[in-house]
């Protein structure tokens, strides 16, 4: 999950197949990291409304409503680059 400008860019891939997608965003500091994909998509798939995510204490809060998600990061630097 890469936050820049007034956007969000989510990335994920399998090594053979990958899948890239930019979201428009508000953001108020730029940056990167790492979460468990899949986790990430069963969470965000369950939300209705506008998503907010926020790193707090290296952890990412993502909360929509009433909802709220804390999700443990891993450096996005740990991670290959994505084949184009």
């Amino acid at each position: 999950i890469e936050a820049q400008e007034d956007r969000v860019k989510i990335t994920a891939t399998d090594l053979d197949t990958s899948i890239e997608r930019t979201i428009p965003a508000t953001i108020r500091e730029s940056g990167a990291v790492a979460v468990s994909g899949r986790l990430f998509q069963d969470i965000v798939s369950k939300l209705d409304g506008p998503i907010s995510l926020q790193l707090e204490d290296a952890k990412l809060k993502v909360r929509a409503g009433r909802s709220e998600y804390t999700l443990l990061l891993q450096s996005a630097e740990d991670f290959p680059a994505i084949p184009t």
